[in-house]
């Protein structure tokens, strides 16, 4: 879905304009893996922005995405983190839709990224995959993001300008 993320403006400016969650809802994501503990399977991670907190909070953490590009910058975050911290993490490159770890969760987060299911059979694989890898005492929190259109826009706008300030650079 995203390329590299030194071709893809959309993976290398992800963090600064699409990643959509505010600070309440992030806030929301850590308390409820507070409530129902560890270890955590983050679906969809991109560029590590949850799955960060959640190691520094000190959970042990799966971490699924399809993007290359996306898990490229995660690692170079992950590089920067303490030795202890980058042992409680697993990154694996593989679709929502379709993983396998064998291994059981108490807690499986899908923060801002279901949508990237994008029909209904992958939907409902997704779900499949998650019964799959939920403990029986588990939870399975996601959101399904509703931003206005103005938000899309002006994202496009913002990563238009990061674009052309670019080119002024070489």
């Amino acid at each position: 879905m995203y390329g590299l993320e030194n071709e893809d403006p959309i993976v290398k400016y992800y963090d600064e304009t699409l990643a959509i969650s505010g600070e309440s809802e992030i806030n929301w994501y850590l308390e409820k893996v507070k409530t129902y503990g560890g270890p955590v399977l983050d679906l969809a991670c991109g560029t590590g922005r949850i799955t960060l907190l959640l190691l520094r909070q000190g959970y042990e953490v799966a971490s699924i995405d399809n993007s290359e590009g996306m898990l490229n910058i995660f690692k170079k975050k992950l590089e920067k983190e303490l030795p202890e911290l980058r042992k409680r993490v697993f990154i694996e490159k593989n679709k929502i839709s379709d993983f396998h770890l064998n291994r059981k969760f108490r807690t499986i987060i899908c923060c801002d990224s279901f949508f990237h299911n994008l029909t209904v059979k992958e939907e409902i694989n997704c779900l499949n995959c998650v019964a799959e890898h939920l403990r029986p005492e588990g939870r399975f929190l996601f959101n399904i993001p509703n931003p206005p259109l103005s938000f899309y826009h002006d994202a496009q706008a913002q990563k238009a300008r990061y674009s052309e300030n670019e080119n002024h650079i070489l």
